[in-house]
C-alpha cells in the first residue's frame, strides 16, 4: 500500500520529547522495564522481573521521542462471559521527520526515518518474550523487537504485510509498557543521536511523527467498516462511524456520506525543541529547582499500590466531604480490586480486605512422621492408632525449629 492510496481518518496522538545530555545534577535514571531474560534462568512474575533499585545508565544522549497513543488504544474491551481482554492491535510502521536548520546556511533541511514497531531490532532494542507452543518446542526466546533505519531516497513503498507481531498497549504483558519508555522505546519511540555534522550544536529542532498499519487487516477502522452491514445506505453507515467515533471518545470534521474513510494514520509534531549539544546538563532547568524540596512531596504507605492510592483520596475526599476516611478507603480500594462487582456488604467488604492483606510466605521444609503402613492392606487400616512416642516427637520439634 501507498499512503495516498485511500481516505484516511488523522489521529491526533501525543509525543513526549527528551533531551540527553551529560549526566544529570538533580537525579537519577530509572529503568523499571521487565527484565524478561530472568525466565531463562527461573520462573517470575510481575514486579520480580523489574529492577526497584531503578539501577540503569539512562538513556543515550541526544533526543528521544515517545510516541503516546489516545486513550481508546489503551482500553482493553471483553465480550459478555468473556474472560479475556481484548486490546485494539497498535501502529507498527512510523515515519519521524526531522526538521533544522543548515550549519552552513539558514536552509531548513530534513532526515527522515522508517520505523518497523514488528520487525526483529539490535541488541538495544525492547526484548520481547517468546513462549514456545509446546514442552519440546525449546527454551524461552528473547526476541530484540524493533527496528528503525534511515529512510531511502526513493519514493517509500511496501506492499500489504502482515505484522510478525501483535502489538497492544500491554505489548508482551507487562501492563505498563506503552506508558513506560524505556519498556517500549524501539517500538513506540525513537533516539536521534544529534551526531551528524550538519546539526548545530545550539539548534532549535522540530520532529514530525506519522503512524499506521502494513497491513489493511490489523486497521481497526477497516475491521469496523468492512464489518457494516451491506443493507445500510451511506447515511447508515455515516450514522454508525460518527457512533463508532463518539464510543472512543472521537469526533471528526468533515466525514460525508459515500466518502467514509478507511484507514487511520497518528499524526504529531513536536517543534521548537532547544538543543544545545551533548555537553548541556538537561535537567538544569526551571522544572527541577526544587526537586529537593520535601515540602513538595507527599507519602502515602499501604499494602499494595491499591490501598496507598486510596489512602491519599480518601484523605482528600474526606476533608472536603466530611466523610468517614477508614470507610471510604476500603471502598476506593475494593473499586480498585474488583471487589464492589459483587455487591458486598460493608461487613463482608471489611472481612475481605482483611483477608487480602495475608499471603502465603514459603519458610522451607517441615518434617513429619508417618506410618509405614499402606491403606491398601485391610490389615494394616484395621491397626489401632499408636501416637509417636515422646523422645521422638521432641526430636522432631527441634528438627523443624
Amino acid at each position: 500500500m501507498t499512503l495516498t492510496d485511500s481516505t484516511h481518518l488523522l489521529i491526533p496522538i501525543h509525543v513526549d520529547a527528551l533531551l540527553v545530555g551529560q549526566k544529570p545534577r538533580h537525579f537519577s535514571w530509572a529503568d523499571l522495564s521487565p527484565d524478561y531474560t530472568k525466565l531463562k534462568r527461573d520462573f517470575y512474575l510481575g514486579v520480580d522481573l523489574r529492577d526497584l533499585e531503578g539501577s540503569g545508565s539512562g538513556p543515550s544522549p541526544g533526543l528521544h521521542l515517545h510516541f503516546k497513543l489516545p486513550a481508546a488504544m489503551t482500553h482493553g474491551t471483553s465480550t459478555a462471559g468473556g474472560a479475556e481482554l481484548d486490546f485494539p492491535k497498535l501502529p507498527n510502521r512510523w515515519l519521524v521527520v526531522r526538521y533544522y536548520q543548515s550549519a552552513s546556511n539558514s536552509n531548513i533541511l530534513t532526515k527522515a526515518w522508517i520505523i518497523r514497531s514488528d520487525a526483529p531490532g539490535p541488541d538495544d532494542a525492547v526484548g520481547w518474550p517468546v513462549l514456545p507452543g509446546t514442552k519440546d518446542a525449546g527454551p524461552l526466546q528473547i526476541r530484540r523487537t524493533g527496528k528503525c533505519e534511515v529512510l531511502p531516497q526513493t519514493p517509500f513503498r511496501e506492499d500489504d504485510v502482515a505484522a510478525e507481531l501483535t502489538i497492544t498497549a500491554v505489548g508482551n504483558g507487562d501492563v505498563g509498557f506503552s506508558a513506560h519508555y524505556p519498556a517500549c522505546h524501539s517500538i513506540l519511540g525513537f533516539h536521534d543521536d544529534l551526531k551528524n555534522p550538519d546539526v548545530l550544536a545550539k539548534t532549535k529542532l522540530s520532529y514530525l511523527v506519522a503512524g499506521w498499519y502494513s497491513a489493511a487487516t490489523d486497521d481497526f477502522l477497516q475491521a469496523f467498516i468492512n464489518g457494516l452491514d451491506p443493507k445500510l445506505d451511506d447515511q447508515g453507515k455515516l450514522a454508525a462511524l460518527q457512533q463508532w467515533l463518539k464510543d472512543k471518545g472521537w469526533s471528526a470534521d468533515g466525514l460525508e456520506a459515500g466518502k467514509l474513510p478507511s484507514r487511520m494514520i497518528f499524526h504529531a509534531l513536536v517543534r521548537g525543541i532547544n538543543w544545545q549539544g551533548s555537553q548541556r546538563d538537561y535537567s538544569d532547568v526551571d522544572v527541577f529547582d526544587n526537586i529537593e524540596n520535601p515540602a513538595g512531596y507527599t507519602l502515602d504507605i499501604g499494602n499494595s499500590s491499591a490501598e496507598a492510592l486510596a489512602a491519599r483520596l480518601a484523605l482528600a475526599t474526606a476533608a472536603k466531604t466530611h466523610s468517614d476516611p477508614e470507610l471510604l478507603e476500603d471502598v476506593l480500594t475494593a473499586f480498585q480490586t474488583g471487589l464492589l462487582s459483587h455487591d458486598p456488604t460493608i461487613a463482608e467488604l471489611d472481612a475481605e480486605l482483611h483477608r487480602q492483606g495475608f499471603l502465603p510466605v514459603a519458610i522451607g521444609k517441615t518434617f513429619s512422621i508417618q506410618s509405614e503402613s499402606s491403606e491398601s492392606d485391610p490389615k494394616d487400616v484395621a491397626q489401632p492408632y499408636e501416637p509417636v512416642p515422646q523422645h521422638l516427637q521432641d526430636l522432631l520439634r527441634d528438627l523443624n525449629s
